[in-house]
């Protein structure tokens, strides 16, 4: 995919993957449309890529509305007229614990902001490439989402359904030149990770520099993944790819 004047979507885009995934979109020339619950985030993330040189537009949503996120897809189109790629990236996980430990309003915020955030955004963002007839249709999920983790039972499930979701929506944008795929991280070095096992063990893994360089390699098309399948991320370089 061509970068520059490319126009992208990126939930969750406050810090972490997502913040290092806007920074280096941008860098390449991508106007990059930024959303998350926390505008103080937002607004440093947005600060840092124009003090680069690069164009950010930022707008508060939670992923969990759907009425949030079809807002934030319409003023995207409104501005823009397109919709070149969107990055479902935003998730957040109930504490490390066994599963009969996890309340309800942690099952319920897991789910809603993984699965339920995925699905209002492609929703939105899937008649509008239709009617391109292209478009990128990126998720972040997890190494969670491929192989069920003790004490993330939650997490794991959230990250499982991602898979499923892409898999079913590449074989039913097959008739389309829409290109659909999920990336799967192992541990980064995080604020939810060091929430979960403090920040001395986030500090050890990967930064999330690593995930968005291997997305930019799957976009320069230096990278190939299947249509529906997706990239394993390991030691700060693509490990695995996968159908």
């Amino acid at each position: 995919m061509e970068l520059r004047d490319a126009i992208i979507v990126i939930t969750g885009a406050g810090r972490g993957i997502g913040r290092a995934m806007a920074r280096s979109l941008a860098a390449e020339g991508a106007h990059v449309c930024i959303c998350s619950r926390t505008k103080s985030e937002l607004e440093e993330t947005a600060r840092e890529i124009r003090e680069s040189g690069g164009r950010c537009s930022w707008r508060v949503a939670d992923v969990s509305r759907s009425c949030e996120i079809d807002a934030f897809v319409s003023v995207v189109m409104r501005e823009h007229g397109r919709l070149d790629a969107v990055i479902g990236n935003a998730g957040s996980t109930a504490p490390a614990g066994n599963l009969e430990t996890v309340s309800d309003g942690d099952y319920k915020l897991t789910m809603s902001s993984n699965v339920d955030g995925l699905f209002y955004l492609v929703r939105a963002a899937v008649p509008v490439m239709r009617q391109q007839n292209r478009g990128w249709i990126v998720a972040v999920s997890s190494g969670a989402g491929l192989r069920g983790h003790s004490r993330l039972a939650v997490y794991s499930a959230a990250k499982f359904a991602i898979q499923g979701m892409m898999q079913a929506l590449a074989s039913e944008v097959a008739d389309t030149q829409i290109r659909v795929l999920s990336i799967n991280p192992g541990a980064v070095n995080t604020r939810l990770l060091a929430d979960l096992f403090g920040s001395g063990e986030a500090s050890k893994h990967q930064p999330p520099e690593a995930v968005a360089a291997a997305l930019m390699k799957i976009f320069a098309e230096e990278h190939s993944v299947p249509n529906g399948g997706g990239v394993c991320i390991r030691g700060g370089s693509i490990a695995e790819t996968y159908s």
